[in-house]
């Protein structure tokens, strides 16, 4: 058996917080590179894995970590040099990082957070519908884009295995996607409503949506969310996530921020 092998062995064995590194080394594993060590043993198992993922592409490099923190240090030699994020890390590996990450990194508390089938309880989503490509200008123009950024959005229309959105007079208001999207579950990512529209229940639609959508093909759907954003944390409670473990986003001067 190969060392990746190995690998997704281990990550497989509890594949809620390990959702994005099967995801990269299943789907883009010519782009992204893992370094690990213990894959022998579940209880030591550690990993740093550079993202190739198709939205950390052109940036400054990303890093997750994941496993047992205890026996992170011997991986951190590979950490890139220059600016770089540390994405969605579990928060455990933050003593392990002091020292190794600048003093001026800019540190973000997230909670994962989980969804089974069976917990699930959906909302009415008859507004939400699929982005097309018909549809790149009113994406650019959600994220505040100029126009000629608009062609640039159908890597992410086609790309992702579901993009919904919720529309007013063609203008789109709602948004949500998947990061990942493989047999042992649905990462979520970018639920965002333009603040003129909040507080009309229009994320728990699209989230609803995209629930339905993953739940027709995986038992299990995952999203992060910054532990001070109660509101988002509430309306995810409702549909029947749990708070899962806490983690981290750190910018090392990429001047990245978490964007869901």
């Amino acid at each position: 058996m190969r060392n990746i092998d190995f690998i997704l062995k281990r990550l497989r064995e509890n594949p809620g917080p390990n959702l994005r590194a099967i995801d990269e080394l299943t789907n883009y594993l010519g782009q992204a590179k893992i370094f690990s060590i213990h894959e022998n043993d579940s209880t030591q198992f550690a990993y740093l894995l550079i993202s190739g993922h198709p939205s950390t592409r052109g940036r400054s490099p990303s890093v997750l970590f994941g496993g047992n923190p205890k026996n992170a240090k011997d991986l951190l030699k590979h950490l890139p040099q220059g600016p770089y994020t540390v994405l969605e890390t579990p928060k455990i590996f933050l003593d392990v990082l002091e020292g190794y990450i600048p003093k001026s990194s800019e540190i973000y508390h997230e909670r994962r957070m989980s969804l089974t089938k069976k917990n699930f309880h959906p909302v009415s989503s008859n507004r939400v519908r699929k982005i097309l490509e018909s549809d790149e200008l009113a994406l650019a123009k959600f994220f505040g884009a100029p126009p000629q950024a608009a062609q640039a959005m159908r890597g992410w229309i086609n790309g992702a295995k579901a993009l919904f959105g919720i529309f007013e007079n063609d203008e789109l208001v709602s948004l949500g996607s998947t990061y990942s999207a493989i047999p042992e579950g649905w990462s979520l990512v970018s639920i965002k409503t333009l603040d003129s529209y909040r507080r009309r229940g229009l994320s728990a639609e699209v989230t609803s949506a995209l629930c339905e959508a993953a739940f027709k093909e995986v038992e299990n759907v995952e999203l992060t969310v910054l532990s001070d954003n109660q509101p988002a944390i509430g309306l995810y409670k409702k549909l029947g996530f749990i708070l899962q473990e806490e983690r981290v986003w750190i910018d090392c001067g990429s001047g990245s921020k978490p964007f869901f």
